[in-house]
């Protein structure tokens, strides 16, 4: 449960950033469009250390927010779409994200430990 507090907070903590960095750039990492549908992509992704990476994108109009962790130890905790994350902006507005499918963490043997990877959680907007 501590985990996923700490996921949700730092989650939080990298969106008011990545907005912001948004709102003053027009720069992203992925910028295509989809020659046989015609789907746009746009798309920044942002390395917080070794285990941790944050992507942030929109696919026409709707926005995503995907992460990869990995975490020392054997955890065995699933994300599922009952987990959200509700925040309150400065103007009131309340935003609410979830997961959109269960993910349940890979068990990696490392040299000293068992590692658990979170790869690609993607959140979305309820």
């Amino acid at each position: 449960m501590r985990n996923r507090v700490k996921i949700l907070g730092l989650i939080v903590l990298f969106i008011f950033i990545t907005m912001q960095a948004f709102s003053q750039k027009c720069k992203f990492d992925i910028d295509k469009k989809d020659p046989i549908s015609g789907e746009q992509t746009k798309g920044n992704t942002f390395k917080i250390n070794t285990s941790w990476s944050l992507g942030f994108s929109k696919i026409n109009n709707q926005y995503f927010v995907s992460m990869f962790i990995v975490f020392g130890g054997n955890t065995r905790e699933i994300i599922t779409p009952e987990n959200t994350m509700i925040f309150k902006l400065a103007n009131g507005e309340i935003i609410t994200l979830y997961a959109k499918d269960r993910y349940t963490p890979t068990l990696v043997p490392d040299i000293l430990s068992i590692l658990s990877i979170y790869c690609r959680i993607h959140l979305a907007l309820f």
